[in-house]
């Protein structure tokens, strides 16, 4: 990113920090111009901390509106979609903070990681899930068989 910024004109000066100093200075000080992080929606869809104007401020509970991006259009749409619990309604109210966001581009997603599991064989009482991390693989792993049935030992 910063070969290609420097072809453009735009100089930028690289800076690494520890995990612990981003959270406890670099972060929660929004000192900044642009970051590259990684954030973790998990499995709710509920963006909210990252992106309701609420979160932008320097009096913020969560600070992780990073780009301290404000809209009414995104506040709205996510208010009425956290409050929702169908899935299909969530959705739907939060098509407008998708446009919004979308619009507006308060920040530049490089990629989403995907998981891909392999197994040699059957498993029996595998449940297929959607993964948000490499942890959720083992969703239900108690009911993992490779027989047809339990055995007593």
């Amino acid at each position: 990113i910063q070969q290609q910024w420097n072809i453009l004109g735009i100089k930028t000066e690289v800076k690494y920090y520890s995990a612990d100093d981003l959270q406890t200075s670099i972060i929660p000080g929004h000192e900044f111009d642009v970051l590259l992080y990684g954030i973790s929606v998990g499995v709710d869809p509920d963006v909210f901390p990252y992106w309701h104007s609420s979160q932008a401020g320097p009096t913020a509970q969560s600070r992780l509106n990073l780009s301290e991006y404000k809209s009414a259009i995104a506040d709205s749409a996510l208010e009425a979609g956290r409050i929702r619990s169908n899935p299909a309604q969530r959705a739907l109210k939060y098509q407008p903070f998708l446009a919004a966001w979308k619009n507006d581009s308060p920040a530049v997603a490089l990629y989403q990681p995907t998981y891909l599991y392999i197994s040699n064989g059957k498993i029996y009482g595998y449940e297929r899930k959607s993964m948000n991390a490499g942890i959720d693989r083992f969703y239900n792993v108690n009911n993992w068989m490779v027989r047809e049935q339990k055995q007593d030992l």
